[in-house]
């Protein structure tokens, strides 16, 4: 699948972009992208490069593990967009493997 965003009208008068980098602790547990409100209107969210595991992306029920994986799961380099904008205290990430991560850039 393909998204196509077509833009009318005129572009907004500012935009503001902001990116952090977020990393799961303790794999198997889900881990909030942002610990406090984010709000954005469009985010790329991407699994760290030198990640040696998977990880998942989704509610705070998100799992990694791959017997159990619940959520969006996305493997190195991968990246995933909401798709509709929203706050980053609602998405979290869980991995397979202890420390491994994610990076993501968003704008409102």
């Amino acid at each position: 699948n393909v998204a196509v965003r077509v833009y009318t009208g005129s572009a907004p008068a500012s935009v503001t972009y902001f990116d952090a980098r977020r990393v799961v602790t303790t794999a198997g547990t889900a881990v909030r992208v942002a610990a406090a409100t984010t709000l954005f209107s469009d985010c790329i969210i991407t699994a760290e490069e030198d990640n040696t595991g998977d990880i998942a992306i989704g509610s705070s029920t998100v799992v990694a593990s791959l017997l159990t994986r619940r959520g969006n799961p996305r493997f190195p380099s991968q990246s995933w967009s909401p798709g509709a904008p929203g706050d980053l205290t609602n998405l979290y990430i869980d991995s397979e493997v202890s420390g491994d991560g994610v990076t993501y850039t968003c704008w409102r």
